[in-house]
């Protein structure tokens, strides 16, 4: 079969599906929307130049911002003369001292030679990347393109046989980008060109151009010579992921399309797209930093309701109910305790004891007001458990003696405020 690339060309309606998500570009030039496996949830919120710009911006500056080296202080000689140290003694040590001295500053100078020519190596790199800002800006933005809308995908395909026309619609796997396209195509290249395009392991790579602060999606290529046996040698040497592998892939199918993947792979695993890589490694970075920030968000939110619902609580709790003459009121109060295990070392030294907290519902009958103060005489109780253990029986509580304590309240007077009333 001969071997022919089919340039599908995409119409220039699909140049303002991102039009409102991007512009005031930076650059002008071409870049490729392809695969991308990562997924950076926490870098949603930005528009895709605004993360363009993130990514650039950041790379550039840890390019340029290049401090000069300080040398570090001479060590110096400070003997000073024993007492009972003969001279003969003293000059020998402080001979020896020079020695040691002189080979430390030497050492300190050998190191700040090689800083300063480290810095002027990269200074000059910073003068290359100045002038590469374009391209920069560029590579920046295919990242940003794949962290925003993840990879294209081929999610419908139509033919109208008499056209002779594709109606195929092209989506993002994140970020809900979608546009039909209308791509022409022989009849007799129709199927061939369907199955290739549908099947399990074809990935479109998207052409894009930005120009006059706009995008305009170019086309993909179709290799149209591609059969099961290449795809299948493909995903057996993209799996062991090495250059060795992709590459003898390479030798044996230059022409296929799942070449041109192969060596964008090698290229990256060879280290040939540092930028992309540093790029990458910036907006894992900011994805950390994104995601911090939202951790400390939400916590502080969480924080600050569980504080208004503590207070809301505490208002409740303290509340009498209505306070008119002759209406019973529930006055309540909290009662701690702790309940042994039964080993006094493991009650101290392991917390094996049980903390418990009880709730004293006191009724009561208000019998008048003495100035802002409720006058109320109480006439029972009940107790609840709220915390710790089993809940108690009733006649259980006397053994934490809470009954003791409440009953010493039985026909008294008490005084609450007239603002735990709610009337």
């Amino acid at each position: 079969m001969n071997k022919k690339k089919i340039n599908l060309i995409i119409l220039a309606l699909l140049s303002m599906s991102l039009h409102t998500y991007a512009n005031n570009f930076k650059a002008n030039g071409k870049i490729i929307w392809k695969e991308t496996k990562n997924n950076y949830s926490q870098l949603n919120n930005y528009s895709l130049n605004e993360l363009a710009n993130l990514l650039s911006d950041e790379y550039i500056n840890s390019k340029t911002k290049i401090n000069k080296p300080i040398r570090e202080n001479y060590y110096k000689v400070n003997l000073e003369k024993g007492e009972f140290e003969k001279t003969i003694e003293f000059e020998e040590r402080e001979r020896i001292e020079k020695e040691r001295v002189v080979k430390l500053n030497s050492d300190i100078d050998k190191t700040y030679a090689l800083k300063i020519e480290n810095w002027n190596s990269l200074i000059e790199n910073s003068k290359n990347v100045n002038a590469e800002k374009n391209s920069i800006y560029l590579a920046a933005f295919e990242v940003a393109l794949g962290i925003k809308y993840g990879s294209p995908r081929i999610n419908d395909v139509k033919y109208d046989a008499d056209k002779e026309k594709f109606d195929i619609k092209l989506i993002s796997t994140r970020g809900s980008l979608q546009k039909r396209l209308e791509v022409p195509v022989k009849i007799d290249k129709a199927k061939l060109f369907k199955n290739l395009i549908l099947g399990e392991y074809y990935t479109p790579y998207v052409f894009i151009e930005i120009q006059n602060n706009s995008l305009h999606f170019n086309g993909i290529d179709v290799d149209l010579s591609a059969d099961s046996n290449i795809r299948n040698e493909y995903k057996r040497a993209s799996g062991f992921d090495t250059v060795f592998f992709l590459e003898k892939f390479i030798s044996e199918y230059p022409s296929s399309q799942y070449s041109n993947i192969a060596r964008q792979r090698v290229k990256m695993l060879k280290g040939e797209t540092n930028i992309r890589k540093e790029l990458m490694k910036i907006a894992l970075n900011q994805e950390t930093i994104e995601k911090k920030s939202g951790e400390v968000k939400k916590y502080t939110e969480r924080e600050k309701n569980n504080k208004i619902e503590r207070e809301q609580q505490e208002r409740n709790f303290s509340k009498l109910g209505s306070c008119n003459i002759g209406n019973s009121i529930i006055h309540k109060e909290k009662w701690n305790t702790t309940t042994s295990s039964g080993n006094i070392i493991a009650d101290g030294l392991f917390g094996a004891a049980t903390k418990e907290q009880f709730v004293i519902f006191y009724e009561g009958i208000v019998e008048g007001f003495v100035g802002e103060k409720v006058k109320v005489t109480i006439n029972d109780y009940q107790i609840k458990q709220t915390k710790g253990g089993k809940f108690l029986q009733p006649k259980t509580n006397r053994s934490y003696e809470i009954s003791k304590h409440a009953d010493k309240f039985i026909g008294k007077t008490q005084f609450y405020l007239k603002s735990r009333c709610t009337n």
